[in-house]
């Protein structure tokens, strides 16, 4: 009988905690898995390899520790790193050559580092060499794997550089793929088979996940979801609100006001997605499209970048907007403006955006006029306030938004306040940030 096999990709303490509870949750359904641990393969830098000869972080080797206690199958392979290096050379010259195909799945991980959409193969080659390495190191581990052994491949996330490389593998090995994500905490864990970051996916969860609660206790956990987190200041666990101010809008007389929120491309970038044909392609795509059809003489639009904390630097991202800066009636709130968004959300006559989780933040203080014009996890409950091409955005702007009931998001409520398999053996330490046994 096959066996299954859980792929670590990286020395981090939440790609340990997450896959030792993914596992133990497997294995009480007696279903076997081997571990391959590539938690050091490609990393190099004097602090990684500090942590590698300490056989990594307590977490990590206390994992280890209980796995070859329960005489679980740890994978080891060798590899040779002068060929490893002549590939990662091989590629840079060729990145040189013919540009951004070239860095395929290292894109999103490298322009993240970098803190640009932008990546220059000269400016940023350090980068760049280092994920190559990581993604070549991650190659030739996988090619000597036998895949045939296997009937399925789980990793976390996705995303980065060497969990992306075991996805690209197991798609052609036709192996099926789960990928691991935290759940509504810190001490819960969730199943992907597509993706964390498919909304198709989520809205697919969010639906069974509803239908398959108990009627009697499921809005009135929704509510309290929503009452917290309006009681919090936000849906994310950084308070950005105490770094605004209130009382930064004021209304211009008769004048409407429009504000689109501006999500933060990075996470994202070089992902793949299924917009459909004739979708707006991207956020900027889809404020090009609201500013057409928004009269200038009657409205004042507020394009609120993606805040971020003093200290962190994400302003390459503000190149994406600078065709609107000549626009007299659009005002470019930066990162680090004081504008409170909330409060400028609740003044404003329309708020749009792409998928910013703000569009759920301004619906639970019972905000009416909330449109989404790209992909996200509640257009299925709002189906008449998703407008995600020109055409559809200029039929509501006609014929009015219409208005929305807090009580249509209580299926994403509910999926927020509870989703995830708890976490069996693990505890998250929140003065530390850390997980221990």
């Amino acid at each position: 009988m096959k066996k299954r096999l859980l792929v670590i990709c990286y020395p981090l303490d939440w790609h340990w905690a997450l896959s030792f509870e993914f596992f133990r949750y497997k294995q009480h359904q007696d279903i076997d898995y081997e571990i391959l641990d590539l938690s050091f393969a490609g990393e190099r830098g004097f602090k990684v390899f500090l942590k590698f000869l300490l056989g990594g972080s307590i977490l990590q080797r206390k994992c280890l520790q209980a796995w070859r206690s329960d005489k679980v199958e740890l994978l080891d392979f060798k590899v040779n790193y002068k060929d490893i290096e002549k590939r990662t050379v091989k590629r840079v010259q060729e990145l040189f050559g013919t540009g951004f195909k070239h860095l395929d799945e290292t894109l999103n991980t490298i322009s993240e580092r970098v803190a640009t959409l932008a990546v220059d193969p000269r400016e940023h080659l350090p980068v760049i060499r280092d994920e190559f390495f990581k993604s070549e190191t991650t190659k030739a581990i996988l090619t000597q794997v036998d895949a045939s052994r296997y009937s399925e491949i789980t990793t976390v996330n996705g995303r980065f550089t060497k969990n992306a490389e075991v996805v690209t593998w197991a798609k052609s090995q036709n192996l099926p793929l789960t990928l691991l994500e935290f759940g509504a905490s810190g001490e819960k864990f969730e199943i992907f088979t597509t993706s964390p970051h498919s909304f198709e996916e989520i809205e697919d969860k969010i639906n069974s996940f509803w239908t398959s609660y108990e009627n009697k206790y499921r809005e009135k956990i929704a509510q309290g979801y929503i009452d917290n987190l309006i009681d919090k200041k936000g849906y994310s666990s950084i308070n950005w609100r105490s770094y605004m101010k209130p009382g930064s809008v004021v209304k211009e007389g008769a004048r409407k006001i429009c504000v689109f929120y501006v999500s933060t491309e990075l996470e994202y970038f070089g992902l793949p997605n299924n917009i459909p044909k004739g979708n707006f392609k991207n956020q900027v795509e889809a404020f090009r499209g609201l500013v057409s059809l928004l009269d200038p003489n009657l409205w004042t639009i507020y394009l609120r970048m993606h805040p971020e904390m003093p200290g962190r630097n994400r302003g390459n991202e503000q190149l994406l907007w600078q065709e609107f800066k000549s626009f007299s009636h659009i005002v470019i709130v930066e990162p680090n403006s004081s504008i409170d968004s909330l409060e400028l959300g609740e003044l404003s006559d329309l708020a749009a955006g792409f998928g910013s989780n703000i569009a759920m933040e301004l619906v639970a203080r019972g905000k009416k006029n909330v449109i989404t014009l790209g992909p996200a996890p509640w257009n299925r409950l709002l189906p008449r306030n998703f407008t995600p091409s020109l055409e559809h955005l200029s039929r509501h702007l006609k014929s009015g938004i219409p208005e929305i009931s807090v009580s249509d998001i209580y299926p994403w409520a509910l999926f927020m306040s509870r989703f995830g398999e708890n976490f069996k053996v693990l505890k998250f330490d929140k003065k530390t940030s850390s997980w221990k046994f």
